[in-house]
């Protein structure tokens, strides 16, 4: 088995490596170690999508789009508010698994919330997931989304008083 590609080099893993790493994502999930490796499984397409923040405060929501029933469960990692014109993020921490969907979301309010509190409005959040099935993980379906977090008043991250903005002057 190899690694995963890091700057265009993989490397091969032996059963040792293999071992930990699949008993390091049981521990992350709260399961019981494994004394054998299971079997690797086949991992399904990863139906998760956009992100959408509605809502400021206490009262706001984070869901994410889901096309179809996952076939496997997935981990859902997120990062701390980010400031709100980035558009990269490599800092992220394990949030959960997936809830299930309702109506085509799974809700993850409660998952960033316990990890991070409420974030501070005017800033952005990312999310990444993969599948994952007996502590096999499938990095190479990774689905990165991010959106604002809306201020008071702006519904879903527009300007406050739902006007377009003017241009500054030069």
């Amino acid at each position: 088995m190899h690694s995963r590609v890091r700057k265009g080099r993989s490397y091969p893993l032996d059963g040792q490596k293999v071992f930990n790493k699949l008993n390091w994502v049981l521990a992350l999930l709260g399961r019981k170690e494994e004394k054998e490796p299971p079997p690797l499984p086949k991992f399904g397409p990863n139906p998760v999508g956009a992100l959408e923040i509605t809502g400021a405060g206490r009262g706001m929501a984070l869901k994410l789009r889901v096309s179809e029933s996952p076939a496997n469960e997935i981990m859902v990692y997120g990062s701390p508010p980010q400031n709100a014109g980035r558009g990269y993020c490599g800092d992220y921490r394990f949030l959960g698994l997936l809830p299930a969907p309702v109506e085509g979301e799974s809700d993850i309010t409660r998952l960033y919330v316990k990890k991070y509190g409420v974030p501070r409005e005017n800033s952005k959040i990312f999310i990444r997931t993969w599948p994952e099935e007996n502590g096999w993980e499938d990095r190479g379906q990774m689905h990165i989304a991010s959106a604002p977090v809306p201020g008071r008043g702006d519904g879903a991250g527009g300007q406050r008083d739902g006007r377009p903005g003017k241009a500054r002057r030069q």
